[in-house]
């Protein structure tokens, strides 16, 4: 049978990952995972002695993916290893198998079945070329092939392999997990893929789906011996789906009685759904506000959300004691320095237990994007140049860029403490500093520390790995 091999370069659960990774097992063949530095994943591969190397790459990543695919190549007892691209940035950028002459196959959208295949192929010495979903790189030509239906029954595909990252301590005793409901988000913001998902997948099946939720229990009672104690369900809204939620909550309560964490919609949150959510354990949730401006939210942002809607969802949140989390972006195309601090002061109103903010990244093919190279607020020569580094800044334009960009390095520790906002003012006039970074760092490690409930020695351990493996926190951006 075939030899899968798993690469990533974040010490995190990847849930497409553990996906592919069950319905290969199901089948026979077999697969491992390096989570590692460069030379200790070359040294792990030629140990294992992969017939696949597989990432999941976000855009973000797609160079970190580039340097460890060369590196692969250039290994002899490696070279006749297929290398596989799947995830985000190959769904999007299919062209990645054009310009990268180590990738060998990418994988378009939901890759469980693509790559099983690709594995009975390789098994049985067939030809891998016309597989749907992938895109193939022989003899000098790409084979592309169209994209499969989606898969309409999600409990078709076997209960997700956690213990694939767990052969790593530092994952295997999280105290919190990551699980899944299902699949699909109905809305179509400006700044996120799924509008171009749907696009990708327009009339090959019903975009949102879920699982049911005994396999959902089964799963999640599977890992109550790995050290569980907070479950985090990552989908992108839980809540969406009001009849299967409450069945959902009622099974969960009577099942697990367990805390967890999920993503919600300000939109759909009413009391009856709060009341459910707190009943079942629901002890925190995380949403998006990213602006705190309605006009760049609805117009630029294209999220229907109102601040009235926002108020009324956290003062329910805040009376049935369920902590939360907001969400936020700086630097939009268009946003001004005022917008930006309307962002923080309406955090600080409603007072969330931690926050997330980020610097806005123009990801190609985005309607966002789009709509910032229209307004000449983002040079399409900048955009590739563009890093992506979600934590400094970004190529848009604009006036007071650099005082945003600047002012998010503060945002995390004013929108607990508010009354600093004028003594930050005269600060964000300095030019971007490794200073100003530098604490958004230490913030942003205090916030992840309250949200994960981890504790000071697995707090260490991931910024350790972070440092070593990710990024330094003073290279430059």
């Amino acid at each position: 049978m075939a030899r899968v091999a798993f690469i990533q370069n974040l010490l995190h659960e990847m849930a497409g990952i553990q996906s592919i990774s069950a319905m290969l097992k199901a089948n026979d063949h077999t697969v491992d995972i390096f989570i590692d530095t460069e030379q200790n994943i070359i040294n792990g591969l030629k140990e294992f002695r992969p017939d696949i190397c597989a990432f999941s790459c976000l855009t973000e990543d797609h160079r970190w993916v580039s340097k460890i695919c060369a590196g692969i190549k250039n290994t002899p007892e490696l070279k006749k290893t297929r290398i596989l691209v799947g995830g985000s940035h190959p769904t999007f950028f299919p062209e990645f198998i054009e310009e990268d002459a180590n990738v060998d196959i990418i994988c378009i959208g939901e890759g469980e079945y693509p790559v099983l295949d690709l594995a009975q192929a390789i098994d049985a010495g067939d030809s891998y070329t016309n597989i749907r979903n992938l895109w193939v790189k022989e003899n000098g030509n790409i084979y592309k092939n169209e994209v499969r239906p989606l898969i309409e029954d999600l409990d078709a595909i076997p209960p997700f392999d956690h213990n694939l990252h767990y052969k790593y301590p530092h994952l295997r005793n999280r105290p919190y997990k990551y699980f899944f409901i299902g699949r699909g988000c109905p809305y179509n913001c400006s700044y996120c893929f799924n509008h171009s998902m749907k696009k990708i997948y327009k009339n090959k099946g019903k975009y949102i789906r879920h699982r049911k939720p005994e396999n959902i229990i089964k799963e999640i009672k599977s890992v109550i011996p790995y050290g569980l104690k907070i479950i985090c369900f990552a989908d992108d809204i839980f809540i969406f789906n009001r009849k299967w939620l409450m069945n959902f909550l009622d099974i969960y309560k009577r099942e697990l009685n367990m805390p967890f964490l999920c993503n919600v919609f300000a939109t759909l949150c009413d009391e009856e759904i709060i009341i459910a959510l707190k009943e079942a354990g629901c002890n925190y949730v995380m949403f998006g506000v990213e602006s705190g401006n309605e006009q760049l939210r609805e117009r630029v942002l294209n999220k229907r959300l109102t601040n009235e809607d926002i108020y009324k969802t956290t003062r329910l949140l805040h009376k049935h004691n369920i902590r939360f989390s907001t969400n936020n972006m700086f630097g939009f195309p268009g946003e001004t320095l005022e917008n930006a601090i309307e962002t923080i002061k309406l955090n600080a109103r409603i007072r969330p237990h931690t926050s997330w903010a980020s610097v806005f990244q123009p990801y190609p093919k985005m309607e966002i994007t789009e709509y910032a190279i229209k307004n000449n607020y983002l040079d399409p020569q900048d955009l590739k140049k563009n890093t992506y580094d979600s934590f400094r800044s970004s190529p848009i334009k604009g006036k007071d860029i650099e005082k945003i960009f600047n002012l998010h390095k503060f945002s995390l520790i004013l929108i607990k403490l508010p009354w600093l906002l004028p003594v930050v003012k005269p600060l964000i006039k300095l030019p971007p500093n490794v200073f100003f970074y530098f604490i958004y760092v230490l913030s942003y490690g205090w916030h992840y520390w309250k949200r994960t409930g981890y504790d000071f020695i697995g707090i260490f351990r991931e910024g350790k790995f972070l440092l070593k493996n990710r990024f330094s926190i003073f290279k430059k951006g």
